[in-house]
């Protein structure tokens, strides 16, 4: 994966980060303090972008642990049925007490003996899996800095409007948050998939090569 597709992922990630930030800071310390025109002079700074990428990091870190977390039958089950699918039928795979770690190393070999066209599709796939992996815990987020901001620092608005914003946040977020998940499961699952047919490719080269 290049250098430039990374940075451009992570600033996908950072993104929604800062824009929940932005509105818990709002909703804590108000927003008289800085005028649109200071914003904007803001926004069109360097250390912004930096910042955006940082967050774009620690946002990626985060919903990777919490989904490790959170789906863990998930994750048990993919490299149950990894290893089932992997290992010859008549092999024990019981024998193997991690199967996490023997899913890693499958993806080690897989990233060593791979041809870079294959890794960089494999890594197209990871990195839309990652984007939609963030934007799954952005928009919770999202929903609730929205909420928080609507119903304290918005007193002029009338309790009506504040209730649509409410809906509409919930709405628009909550289904963004499942297409974000459900989008993020397919392609885990994806992911062991083509992990699985790349490694099988490569072990088939390797003996044919052995036998030759």
């Amino acid at each position: 994966m290049s250098t430039t597709s990374l940075f451009v992922e992570l600033i996908v990630s950072g993104i929604g980060t800062v824009a929940w930030l932005i509105l818990l800071v709002f909703s804590v310390f108000g927003y008289s303090w800085i005028l649109g025109q200071k914003l904007t002079d803001l926004l069109t700074l360097i250390p912004f972008l930096a910042l955006v990428y940082v967050l774009g990091i620690i946002t990626d870190h985060l919903a990777h642990h919490l989904y490790k977390k959170v789906f863990r039958k998930f994750f048990c089950d993919l490299n149950k049925k990894f290893c089932e699918q992997e290992l010859d039928q008549h092999s024990n795979y019981e024998t193997i007490k991690n199967k996490n770690e023997y899913v890693e190393s499958v993806k080690v070999y897989v990233y060593t003996h791979a041809s870079e066209n294959t890794m960089e599709r494999f890594e197209y796939d990871r990195s839309r899996l990652r984007i939609a992996r963030a934007w799954g815990m952005n928009f919770v987020f999202l929903t609730v800095s929205i909420l928080i901001f609507a119903w304290t620092r918005l007193p002029q608005v009338a309790v009506s409007t504040k209730v649509e914003i409410s809906i509409f946040s919930i709405i628009f977020c909550g289904l963004g948050a499942v297409f974000a998940f459900y989008t993020w499961r397919d392609l885990t699952i994806w992911e062991y998939d083509q992990l699985r047919r790349i490694s099988n490719i490569l072990e088939t080269k390797s003996s044919q090569k052995v036998g030759s």
